[in-house]
């Protein structure tokens, strides 16, 4: 997920520090980065928030997903 690891990147938050403190696992942190899975919102909601960016993350998944749902 774009958004994701772009907010991640502006605030230089290695992946296994971002998954400790969301809360989730590093496995599955890296999957929804590369896009290899869906986030759960919740996991998306915790991650975004232990960025400090719930708003604009979470809203940029929930684009993509509707945009693709036929």
């Amino acid at each position: 997920m774009k958004a994701l690891k772009q907010a991640r990147d502006r605030r230089g938050v290695s992946q296994r520090r971002l998954a400790r403190q969301a809360g989730v696992s590093f496995r599955a942190l890296q999957m929804i980065e590369a896009g290899q899975t869906d986030a759960r919102l919740s996991s998306l909601v915790k991650i975004a928030a232990a960025l400090g960016t719930p708003g604009p993350v979470v809203q940029a998944e929930l684009d993509r997903l509707i945009a693709e749902d036929p």
